[in-house]
C-alpha cells in the first residue's frame, strides 16, 4: 500500500532538480526522461497540497484581521 507522504516527495523532488542540473544529464538521454517523467508526477500530485496550504493560511490570516478589526464590512 503507498502512502502519501509530501515530505518524501518534496525531498525526491529536490533530488531529481539536483540531479537534473548536474553537467551531463541530458547525455543519457532515455534516463534523463525518466527523472523528468517522475518529477513531472511528483509534482503534480504535490502542487495542489501546496496551493491548498497557502490558501489555509490566507484564510487563518483574513479570520485574524476581521477578528481584531471589529469592522463589521470586514466580515
Amino acid at each position: 500500500m503507498n502512502t502519501f507522504d509530501p515530505d518524501k516527495m518534496a525531498s525526491e523532488v529536490s533530488r531529481i532538480e539536483t540531479e537534473m542540473g548536474k553537467t551531463g544529464f541530458w547525455d543519457d538521454r532515455e534516463r534523463a526522461e525518466d527523472f523528468v517523467s517522475r518529477l513531472k508526477e511528483l509534482k503534480a500530485k504535490l502542487d495542489p497540497v501546496g496551493r491548498l496550504g497557502n490558501d489555509i493560511r490566507q484564510l487563518r490570516e483574513l479570520a485574524a484581521m476581521e477578528g481584531s478589526s471589529g469592522d463589521p464590512a470586514m466580515l
